[in-house]
């Protein structure tokens, strides 16, 4: 997903460390990556993980959840930390995107039905209004890019 310096971005943990640093890279001091994690101790490993990059913040999920205009939601893997099904999280995503926002859905072709959950993913972005933008699937990963449009 190509992002642009200044945008805002919403990284849904567990995600790996050098990812969090390229989108950090593409977004540069202007933007934002926040990524949100289910867990209060794994926040304060995050913040000291990241620390040397001003551009990331970690937020606890729940209402303290402050800002709901992203430009771009990441989600890489089938479960949160908590486990919470797609659904939830899709509709999750909805909420927190702005307009025009992009939503990034990648799992792992080792996870079982992962073609099976993407079609599923698909199906319920397309309900609540994601226009798909792309779908791949690859010997390691299937993935999809939904934006949101208001009707």
């Amino acid at each position: 997903m190509a992002l642009k310096r200044g945008e805002r971005v919403l990284v849904i943990s567990p995600c790996e460390e050098g990812f969090v640093r390229v989108l950090a890279k593409q977004v540069g001091d202007a933007g934002a990556i926040d990524i949100l994690t289910d867990h209060v101790m794994n926040s304060a490993m995050l913040k000291q993980q990241y620390s040397d990059l001003p551009s990331v913040s970690i937020q606890v999920r729940g209402p303290a959840v402050k800002h709901v205009a992203y430009q771009a939601v990441i989600w890489l893997g089938a479960m949160t930390e908590s486990g919470s099904d797609l659904a939830r999280e899709i509709q999750f995503s909805w909420r927190l995107l702005d307009k025009c926002g992009r939503l990034l859905l990648a799992l792992p072709q080792s996870h079982p039905d992962s073609n099976a959950s993407l079609d599923e993913a698909i199906e319920i972005g397309n309900g609540l209004g994601f226009v798909s933008r792309m779908k791949r699937r690859c010997d390691e990963h299937c993935m999809w890019i939904g934006v949101k449009y208001l009707r």
